[in-house]
């Protein structure tokens, strides 16, 4: 893991981690209700519920420079390697998680179909033009 979080970064985003010294963060663009749900189930981790880590979510709109769409970034902060990947851990299987129940709600089929078939007509004009 690339350490990428310089200390304005840090100092922005009103994290203190003066003493942790092991940082990754993710980024992930949704759909702004999957964003919305995905912070939600993720929220109650930040509250230090893993030992030694420091875990702060977060939500912005139109990151990804797609209307509909935010990105949710997860800054996790660990005292150690171990309680880093601990954490890592938890929070991919709690995102693998809250992804699968979104994909299982219904009508989600419905709302995908409606997106393919609405792309799938517009690609013969794409290709027409080139």
């Amino acid at each position: 893991m690339e350490n990428t979080n310089t200390d304005s970064d840090t100092a922005e985003a009103g994290i203190d981690f003066t003493h942790r010294t092991h940082r990754a963060y993710l980024e992930i663009t949704l759909p702004e209700h999957e964003a919305q749900i995905l912070t939600d189930t993720l929220k109650p981790e930040s509250d230090d519920q893993i030992p030694r880590t420091e875990i702060r979510v977060t939500r912005e709109a139109g990151a990804s420079g797609k209307t509909g769409f935010e990105t949710v970034r997860i800054d996790i902060s660990a005292m150690d390697t171990s309680a880093l990947r601990a954490a890592l851990n938890s929070i991919l299987r709690l995102v693998h998680t809250a992804m699968s129940v979104v994909d299982a709600l219904p009508g989600k089929d419905q709302k995908m179909a409606a997106r393919t078939r609405t792309r799938a007509r517009k690609e013969p004009e794409d290709r027409k033009s080139k």
